[in-house]
């Protein structure tokens, strides 16, 4: 599934999800003896802990969508339609509910209205759960297929909003058609009529076919299970609970909202972790594993302004990798990309302070800053770079060396040029006329970027 929710849990991930369900398996048979113990009616609790359940629902529903569409794949759709059916039959539950927005229910509510919208979203959400586990054993991932378009999209919210509206009309005017399974509060005929075992058969089917066809390989698949698991717990506690507001009733009511968090939960921390690596490779250049243009201002920006404050000096090396063109003339692009590879691999091991920073300036040009370093120290930097590059002796015909070599130009600011406006520009300014002029003074040199030009690299005897 090539998209965010068909990402690889890590260990860390699965043991927190076995650590969670045990939690609340123990919760569970803990609270058993006391399940029927009778506490105080609490309406708001229930109206915020469905309204936070739809809500989490809903965005979840999104996500799903987001990501079916991104992937092409049916059975995320398909989650998708799953979610947005619990949304919506979270909503009728509420609306239905007796003491939330008025005492008997909304829209002519009967005794056994609400309990049958409850049926209706913990029986019909685990049929959405067996499609997706099917469909996803089928490898019904539309590859190669336009997205889901816009009215495809429509179609699948459409029969939802369908079957939620038609169970609607069955509890509310077929109640005479439905057995009761509720009398004075209590859930006893839920049990006794078979309807909540139902209700656990689907939860146990939905479970069993995500554990056969997907070996929980997924993200989506561990959360979807621990989803299922509380949602199971939730309907053993309603079932053994005897009535409303008994302290199993509570307890399952919140086994409830953790169902329907749980898999949104996993999926903000998947878009945290995402957000957080793409803020790093939006620092680094792909070729070389080196920061980037945009890295490198950035932080000479920062490096100038500590500097300044801490009255020291930055120095900074421009690379230049010698008769680059010759050499992709001769082995062509992808030896070149390895040439340029090696190079970045030889300035990354010259650096020994965890404070000096190498960036791709662009092309075959590379950039070093060197914080709270002056011009002697950054020279014996270039001279270990420069002759580190040669040591590796990397063929190069066009070059009169024979082998790959660098030119390297270092400039060095102290803090009171730190101080000035546009410093950062004028360090590269300086660093890269004193590249220039290492070019044309033979190339495989260190020159410093002061006005004499003095020659402080020597030419490479290779």
């Amino acid at each position: 599934m090539n998209s965010l929710a068909g990402s690889i849990p890590s260990r860390r991930s699965r043991r927190l999800a076995i650590g969670l369900a045990s939690a609340l398996a123990g919760m569970s048979l803990l609270a058993l003896p006391f399940a029927r113990t009778t506490l105080t009616a609490s309406p708001t609790f229930l109206t915020i802990s469905l309204a936070l359940a739809a809500s989490a629902d809903g965005v979840t529903a999104y996500l799903f969508l987001s990501q079916a569409r991104i992937g092409r794949s049916v059975p995320l759709m398909l989650l998708a339609s799953g979610y947005f059916y619990s949304a919506l039959a979270i909503v009728m539950h509420m609306l239905l509910f007796p003491g939330i927005f008025s005492p008997e229910g909304l829209l002519g509510a009967g005794a056994q209205s609400a309990d049958w919208s409850w049926v209706w979203w913990h029986g019909g959400f685990p049929l959405f759960v067996i499609g997706y586990a099917i469909a996803h054993r089928r490898d019904l991932e539309r590859v190669g297929d336009p997205r889901f378009s816009p009215p495809v999209v429509a179609v699948f919210a459409f029969v939802v909003v369908a079957i939620v509206a038609s169970l609607g009309v069955l509890t509310l005017r077929g109640e005479h058609l439905l057995p009761a399974i509720v009398q004075r509060d209590r859930y006893d005929l839920l049990l006794s009529t078979g309807v909540g075992p139902l209700v656990m058969l689907s939860i146990v089917c939905a479970l069993a076919a995500l554990l056969r066809f997907t070996r929980l390989r997924t993200v989506t698949d561990l959360w979807l299970a621990v989803a299922l698991f509380a949602s199971l717990l939730d309907c053993s506690l309603t079932l053994f609970a005897g009535d409303r507001y008994s302290l199993g009733w509570y307890l399952a009511r919140v086994e409830s909202l953790f169902a329907s968090t749980i898999v949104l939960l996993s999926f903000l921390g998947a878009i945290d972790r995402l957000l957080a690596r793409l803020a790093i490779l939006s620092r680094l250049d792909e070729l070389t594993g080196l920061a980037n243009r945009r890295a490198f201002a950035e932080d000479l920006a920062s490096a100038i302004a500590m500097a300044a404050r801490a009255n020291q000096s930055v120095s900074l090396l421009m690379l230049d990798v010698d008769y680059f063109k010759a050499f992709n003339d001769t082995y062509g692009h992808q030896q070149g990309d390895e040439a340029l590879r090696t190079v970045a691999a030889c300035v990354a091991k010259s650096l020994t302070r965890r404070s000096d920073f190498a960036a791709r300036y662009g092309g075959e040009e590379f950039a070093v800053v060197l914080p709270v370093t002056e011009i002697d120290g950054a020279v014996q930097v270039a001279e270990r770079i420069r002759s580190t590059v040669v040591r590796r002796e990397v063929e190069h015909a066009g070059s009169p060396l024979g082998v790959l070599t660098v030119s390297i130009g270092t400039a060095t600011l102290e803090p009171a040029a730190l101080r000035e406006r546009g410093s950062a520009e004028k360090l590269v300014r300086l660093a890269d006329a004193a590249l220039y002029r290492a070019k044309e003074a033979g190339r495989n040199i260190v020159l410093t970027g002061e006005a004499s030009g003095a020659l402080l690299g020597a030419r490479s005897t290779a």
